[in-house]
């Protein structure tokens, strides 16, 4: 049995076909999908997330199996929490502190506008949600992260290159490196993205997400050796979702093809971010490549 929980009321439906066409005629209605991980086989559920997130929405409604383990294999599929039986479940963490149903309606219009204004930004973004969600887990479970920060880091993680929409096409898809002059525009979008949110911050002053949402925006090229950009932010002087990102956001661009480069192998990249000096959270790092045949695609 599947369960579609509604802001103000809870809708039931028996399959997966039927919660897909509530889904389809208005996603934007609902919070949350409530699944029972023991009645509907594993396989189903990993094409149900893959459904919601490929073809309908990248971000909302969060997605919950209920009575069931950690697993890797449904987060990559789209599911943005596994949660034990014997779990208390709280669906304040999937709450938008306050926030409206204006709020959610922007999301998803800005979730739609990156993928459809440029599908290559939307994989990586896509991708870089999928390993943020993994090592979040990880963070929560080893009393790095709060829990309430958790899903707010992962929705954040998909916007984070959001102001790369405003960066000129010509630089954007540069078959070959950057000059220094087009490397100064390109760190501009950690910039123009938080400017998105300052009319949103002003709307809904009481939201929680708008403050993850600029951190992870603003803040995921800074480097713990304080050598990073906009700011030369140093240690934890990084907002932690945003140090988070930074792991997801390198492993994903040095395993998939760039217009300048072939992808690396998954050995490759875990080598270079495991040796690259200054760059990343020590203990996040340490959680990354403890657990790194995990993130494998």
């Amino acid at each position: 049995m599947l369960f579609i929980l509604l802001r103000d009321s809870l809708e039931i439906v028996q399959d997966t076909d039927a919660a897909l066409r509530s889904l389809w005629r208005n996603h934007a209605d609902y919070d949350l999908v409530l699944i029972d991980g023991k009645t509907l086989p594993r396989s189903e559920i990993i094409q149900f997330a893959r459904s919601v997130r490929e073809d309908i929405s990248s971000v909302l409604p969060g997605i919950v199996v209920v009575q069931c383990g950690f697993d890797v294999q449904l987060i990559k599929a789209g599911v943005d929490a596994c949660v034990d039986e014997d779990t208390i479940f709280d669906l304040a963490l999937f709450d938008n502190d306050g926030s409206t149903k204006q709020f959610d309606l922007i999301i998803n219009f800005m979730a739609d506008l990156l993928k459809n204004k440029d599908l290559n930004l939307h994989r990586h973004s896509a991708r870089v949600k999928t390993f943020t969600q993994i090592l979040v887990a990880f963070c929560v479970e080893e009393g790095i992260l709060q829990p309430s920060k958790a899903y707010h880091t992962t929705v954040a993680s998909y916007f984070h290159d959001f102001g790369k929409l405003l960066i000129r096409e010509s630089i954007l898809n540069k078959p070959s490196k950057l000059s220094e002059e087009e490397f100064s525009v390109m760190k501009t979008h950690t910039s123009l993205g938080t400017k998105v949110l300052e009319n949103l911050s002003k709307s809904f002053t009481q939201n929680n997400f708008l403050s993850v949402l600029f951190n992870v925006m603003k803040y995921h090229h800074e480097r713990f050796d304080a050598r990073g950009y906009p700011e030369g932010l140093r240690a934890e002087q990084i907002p932690l979702e945003a140090r988070i990102v930074a792991i997801a956001d390198v492993l994903e661009a040095l395993t998939a093809d760039r217009p300048y480069r072939n992808a690396y192998t998954f050995e490759e990249a875990l080598n270079i971010i495991a040796e690259e000096d200054g760059h990343f959270d020590p203990k996040l790092l340490q959680l990354f490549v403890e657990n790194a045949e995990l993130f494998r695609d």
